[in-house]
């Protein structure tokens, strides 16, 4: 019987898959708060840069530029909501693709033992 074998491997494999998919939202969490970091940069650095004589001041571009920054940054900030929601199932699901995958693992073990019991059992008795 392969059977407990075979199920600890596939839920091995689930709980790498579910491992990987933990692991590539973190990457987007980071790549989303660096974003995030970078507009906040940037706004600090045209306001202090900022002066009464600029023309892209006197043109009311800063304006529109303050703007668009803000608009993106909430646009950010909720795909960041979003992505830190996803990590938290993500997590629960890894959580649960282990567990399973250590309570296989445990089966299949078990059922190793109890092949070679029962063989050291037949060659006690000759057969």
């Amino acid at each position: 019987m392969k059977g407990a074998g075979t199920l600890a491997h596939v839920a091995a494999l689930a709980s790498a898959a579910a491992e990987a998919r933990c692991a590539a939202l973190r990457r987007r969490e980071q790549d989303l708060r660096a974003r995030l970091a970078a507009l906040e940069t940037a706004r600090r650095d045209r306001a202090a840069r900022a002066r009464a004589d600029d023309p892209a001041l006197l043109a009311g571009a800063d304006l529109r530029w303050e703007g668009w920054v803000e608009a993106r940054a909430a646009a950010l900030r909720s795909d960041l909501a979003r992505c830190l929601v996803e990590i938290e199932i993500a997590r629960d699901a890894l959580a649960r693709a282990w567990g399973r995958a250590q309570a296989a693992e445990a089966l299949a073990r078990e059922e190793r033992l109890g092949r070679i019991r029962r063989r050291e059992r037949q060659q006690e008795r000759g057969w």
